[in-house]
């Protein structure tokens, strides 16, 4: 895509789609098809967090998922450095696996209770096969520091940890294999606000010290806009706006990004009460039955008729800032003019 050198790309994506089938039977063909994700591409760098921020539906998860391979994309590639993962055969996605791992919404339901806390740690290692326990109880010593957790609690299991350790017991597990790209799907959503900038801090602390690409997806735009250095904006499966974190959060170009920025609360309360809030009327379409051409069109104050008419494609508006919307002219300038509501 543009905006980045290709050489330096961890993980390329290039027209990802996933399809559902839903209903019908064995002896009915009235099956519809839920578009989960469409003609999604992105880019990953080496070292570099890109975010991927949507409301409940829009595809995040899904992605995250496709990508893990959990789950066979209907179309489209997984370039990991030189190799399309998206429809390889399991049992040729051995290294694959160990060089992304996840980290999991819910450090309650992610953990098994049955296991110690060692032992989830340690469980990567042993499914790599090969490393001696002495070694693989030097790594997970070694990896409980890491995290900020005390080695002699190695021993108790989840239920002894609250949320904020055991989120760091799954970040532990997930870079035990020293991979380079991290999948964190909603990491922080689970814990108390307090906790919340201590996991971000340390996924960044870990970041430096490992050269760890992420894949942060989530939907609080004020933690993305923390940790990432560039944001996607998705929405009803399709990225809306994609840019360096600064340049969309100073100069949203996308009605929607713009809506979804304006509703984050703002501290200060004299600012808050000056703010002219834009609403985003009416709920998110169904999956099962898209809007025709631009899929925001049936939300979009700008939308006209030439926006359900065609797709817009994710195009450059200006260096960098890659827009899906027929509205936003390429001039930075305008287009800037253009998502503050003023008339050209």
């Amino acid at each position: 895509m543009k905006g980045q050198d290709a050489a330096t790309q961890l993980l390329s994506v290039r027209g990802l789609v996933k399809h559902y089938s839903v209903g019908g039977g064995l002896f009915s063909r009235d099956s519809r098809v839920v578009h989960a994700v469409e003609d999604v591409s992105f880019d990953i760098a080496a070292g570099e967090t890109l975010g991927l921020v949507g409301e409940s539906g829009s595809g995040k998860s899904t992605i995250s998922k496709l990508i893990m391979r959990i789950e066979r994309p209907t179309g489209g590639k997984i370039i990991f450095g030189c190799r399309d993962v998206a429809q390889a055969r399991e049992r040729n996605l051995a290294d694959y696996r160990r060089n992304v791992q996840m980290i999991f919404q819910d450090p309650y339901s992610s953990l098994d209770p049955r296991m110690r806390a060692g032992a989830i740690i340690e469980e990567p290692l042993v499914i790599r096969g090969g490393i001696p326990k002495v070694e693989r109880t030097r790594r997970v010593a070694e990896l409980m520091d890491h995290v900020g957790l005390a080695v002699s609690a190695r021993d108790r299991y989840p239920n002894e940890f609250s949320g904020g350790q055991r989120q760091r017991i799954g970040i532990a597990r997930a870079i035990a294999l020293n991979p380079k790209l991290v999948i964190a799907d909603e990491p922080v959503s689970a814990l108390d606000v307090s906790i919340q900038a201590q996991v971000v801090n340390l996924l960044q602390d870990l970041q430096m010290e490992l050269g760890l690409s992420y894949l942060f997806v989530a939907h609080d735009l004020a933690v993305v806009r923390h940790i990432a250095h560039r944001v996607a904006v998705l929405y009803l499966g399709r990225i809306m706006e994609l840019a360096p974190a600064s340049e969309l959060y100073e100069h949203p170009l996308h009605p929607y990004t713009r809506a979804l920025i304006e509703a984050v609360p703002e501290p200060d309360p004299e600012i808050e009460a000056k703010r002219e809030l834009v609403a985003i009327e009416g709920e998110i379409p169904s999956a099962l039955n898209p809007p025709s051409g631009c899929v925001f069109s049936t939300r979009c104050p700008l939308a006209s008729d030439e926006c359900r008419r065609a797709v817009p494609p994710l195009e450059e508006k200006a260096p960098g800032h890659l827009v899906a919307c027929i509205k936003v002219p390429k001039s930075s300038k305008a287009a800037s003019r253009l998502a503050l509501g003023h008339k050209e």
